[in-house]
Order: C-alpha cells, then structure tokens, then sequence
C-alpha cells in the first residue's frame, strides 16, 4: 500500500469544491489589491481601517493579558466581561438595553458576523436586499448561505441614501430581510433617524429583519449615528453588528 501510494496522480482539489464556491467571482476588493501591488508610488485610500496605531492603553492591556496566561478557551458566546462591555456601550451610545447572556455574541469580526447572520436567518431561495454600492462581501455570503441577493441601487442625488421606494420595488414573496450599512463603505453616506423611519413602514409592511452593520458608527460627523433599533417597535426586529476594527 505505502509503494502504491508513491505513484498516485495528482489529487484534483476543485473537483472537491461545492458548486456554490465554484461559481462565485474573485473578490474585487482582493483583483484590485493585486493590480496596484504591480504600481509603483500608488498611495492606497481605501483600505477600512484607522491611520493610527492602536493605542498603547490597548496594546498593553493586551500584552497584560498574554502574560497573564489568559489564553484559553472562552464561552462560545465570547468573554462574559466584553458581552458586559459591549451592552454598557450601546445602553450610553444608542439607549437600547440588551442582554449579555442571550442577545450579544462575539465573533472574530463584522465580516464574520454578517456571514453568521445570513446563514442564521436564510433557508435556501431566501432573498435578502443590499443596497449598493456596498461592501463586496454581503452578497458572496448571502450565496453562501443559499440566499438570493437583491442588489438595489442607491443614487448620488439622494447622497446614496436607500430610499423606501426602492426597497418596495425589490420585494418579492421570498424576501426575507434588508441590510443597512450606514455610514456606507465605500459612498460615505448617512441615514439620519428621519431617513430610517422612513424605511421602517415598508420593513413593517412586508415583515423584513433588519441586518444593521454599524462599524462605522464613530465615523458620523456632520449628525449624530442613528440606528434602525433605536425606532420605536424595531429593535427586536434588527440585528446590530458593529466591531473594534475602525476607531
């Protein structure tokens, strides 16, 4: 058996791949990244994270903790103290109380959470509207988790706000929830608490889930960040996911 084995061809990976990862396009984000690595003095705008280090209060709490030998493993929910941290923050920033045993769950970071949220709400043929442009991996994970993305467009004269309109356009019998990222990546725009109340009558009227990803809220300057949970009567109806990566 081992001589045998010796003689094997070549083992065939992509024949092993699910047709749904076959038939998704490279990520754009990922083609345009290997298209400047060739340039030479090109100077990157567009990369989601801070221009600054990490805080050293944060660097060294971390190092702390390493030393500390706090490197196992931890409730699947995530650190008791963090779910603690995270419902005292929304309670001073949104003034929405949640509980940390049953309603806050830590993932590895916003991308991770929206892929878990699709596939945690989707069953196969679910469609899920997006408004675009957005950020490249919304509608790869509503595929994954055998969704169907409905790309709605979003328009410089009305400063790339979703407006209720066309989200009535997209629905369908099979529609089952509406992403909201606000402040957007890549368009910058805001939806102010008037703009998403605005929304809230058609999310009502053809009982939508909201999947809110809010990790640019820090990054509102010219009004106060509002979210699709602070409207009365939707926050049970709204996932929030928000993270540590942008301020």
């Amino acid at each position: 058996m081992k001589q045998s084995l010796k003689n094997l061809p070549a083992w065939n990976a992509d024949a092993h791949l699910s047709h749904v990862v076959k038939s998704m396009p490279p990520s754009g984000i990922r083609k345009f990244f290997d298209l400047v690595s060739e340039m030479d003095g090109a100077i990157s705008l567009g990369v989601g994270e801070p221009d600054f280090v990490t805080p050293w209060h944060v660097r060294e709490a971390c190092i702390y903790s390493l030393e500390s030998g706090n490197t196992h493993y931890t409730s699947n929910r995530g650190m008791p103290e963090l779910r603690d941290a995270i419902c005292d923050q929304v309670r001073r920033d949104l003034k929405l109380d949640y509980n940390p045993d049953k309603e806050i769950l830590i993932t590895t970071g916003v991308s991770e959470a929206v892929d878990l949220a699709f596939r945690a709400t989707l069953n196969p043929g679910d469609e899920a509207i997006v408004p675009e442009p957005c950020y490249v991996a919304y509608a790869p994970d509503i595929v994954l988790a055998g969704g169907v993305p409905r790309m709605v467009p979003t328009r410089l004269e009305d400063e790339f706000r979703l407006q209720p309109e066309e989200i009535a356009k997209a629905v369908t019998e099979d529609t089952r929830a509406v992403l909201l990222s606000y402040p957007n990546n890549p368009t910058g725009a805001i939806m102010t608490r008037a703009d998403l109340e605005d929304l809230a009558d058609v999310v009502v009227e053809n009982d939508l889930l909201v999947i809110s990803d809010e990790v640019y809220a820090k990054l509102s300057y010219s009004v106060n960040h509002a979210s699709f949970a602070q409207l009365e009567g939707m926050k049970d109806r709204t996932l929030i996911l928000n993270g540590l990566s942008k301020s």
